[in-house]
C-alpha cells in the first residue's frame, strides 16, 4: 500500500462509519409479525370525514412483510393477515433500514373497504419497528352510504413483534 493510499484509508472507514458488510438480507423480516400502531401526524380529510375502522395510519394492525430474499423488488406486506404487493428496498449500508411501496384494497373489521396507496422508510432493530409512511386512501363505509377520502403527507408507524407469522 502506497503512503497516499494509507491516508486515505482512514478517510473512507469515517465515511462508510455505517456501513456493515454483515446486513444480511430482508429475509430476517419473513415469519415475523408486528403489532403496529399508526399515528397519523399531517393530513387531510375529505369533506364525508375521518375513515372508519383501524387502518394502518390509525390505529392498531397487524404488519407483516414477504421479502423473498431480494434486496430490491417485489414484496408483499400484509395488514391484518391481508396480502398487498408491492415494491420493496433493503439498506445494506444501514442495517435494518428499508423502504417499502405497496398498495391495495383493505377491508377494516368494522366492514368499511379502504382503497389505498402506501410508502414508507422504517428501521427494524431487535423486536421493533419503526418508520415514517404517507399514504392516500379512499374509503366507503361497511354499509355503502358514505364515501370520503384522506390523504396522510406524514404517519408514524411504530410496532413491536409479536408473534412469527401466521400467528403461530
Amino acid at each position: 500500500m502506497t503512503g497516499g493510499m494509507r491516508k486515505l484509508l482512514p478517510l473512507v472507514a469515517f465515511a462508510c462509519g455505517a456501513c456493515n458488510p454483515n446486513c444480511g438480507l430482508p429475509t430476517v423480516l419473513d415469519g415475523v409479525r408486528f403489532e403496529a400502531f399508526g399515528n397519523v401526524i399531517d393530513y387531510t380529510i375529505g369533506d364525508s370525514g375521518a375513515p372508519p375502522g383501524q387502518i394502518l395510519v390509525n390505529g392498531y394492525t397487524d404488519l407483516e412483510f414477504e421479502w423473498n430474499a431480494v434486496i430490491e423488488g417485489p414484496i408483499v406486506v400484509r395488514i391484518d393477515d391481508q396480502p398487498f404487493d408491492g415494491e420493496g428496498q433493503w439498506n445494506q449500508q444501514e442495517c435494518g433500514n428499508f423502504t417499502v411501496s405497496f398498495a391495495g384494497t383493505f377491508q377494516s373489521q368494522d366492514g368499511s373497504e379502504h382503497n389505498f396507496t402506501a410508502a414508507a422508510n422504517f428501521l427494524m432493530y431487535d423486536i421493533l419497528i419503526e418508520g415514517s409512511m404517507a399514504y392516500n386512501e379512499t374509503w366507503t363505509s361497511a354499509d355503502g352510504t358514505a364515501v370520503g377520502q384522506l390523504q396522510a403527507r406524514d404517519a408514524a408507524v411504530t410496532g413491536r413483534q409479536y408473534a412469527p407469522a401466521g400467528g403461530q
